[in-house]
């Protein structure tokens, strides 16, 4: 909610776009990934790219800083090492803005979304110690 406010940065039309941590998605390459900010109206591919992506009703314009999130991706080590290996640091334009809710809420939110998904009742302390591995591991990705 705080960086969607800002006129520069567009997000993807869909929230969390799971690219690098599911296989079929990151197996579609990244020309599937950039379709998911469409091209602006002036572009010649804008018509078929906005058919490709099929139910937009208003596309966003592909300029200013792009951004997604999928929360997922820092708790994926396929993700954090893909999101390393895609972007080159010394061509690529490209910043990595990684916010990270308090932790013992998140873990809270991701028990909570577990229980509705029917698991035991030591999900929360499991959570607790999944999470806190996850971040640490992606982490280290980047050093």
């Amino acid at each position: 909610a705080y960086l969607s406010s800002h006129p520069s940065i567009r997000f993807s039309k869909m929230k969390e776009v799971h690219h690098f941590d599911q296989n079929l998605n990151f197996k579609r390459g990244l020309k599937k990934y950039d379709a998911q900010w469409p091209l602006g109206p002036e572009d010649p591919d804008f018509e078929a790219q906005v058919e490709e992506l099929g139910d937009l009703e208003e596309p966003t314009l592909r300029y200013g800083v792009r951004a997604e999130a999928t929360p997922y991706y820092i708790a994926s080590k396929d993700a954090c090492s893909r999101i390393a290996k895609t972007f080159d640091r010394e061509e690529d334009d490209y910043r990595l803005v990684v916010m990270i809710r308090e932790p013992t809420d998140r873990a809270w939110s991701e028990y909570q979304m577990e229980m509705r998904r029917i698991l035991d009742e030591n999900a929360m302390k499991e959570a607790l110690e999944k999470y806190a591995v996850e971040v640490f591991e992606c982490y280290m990705q980047f050093k």
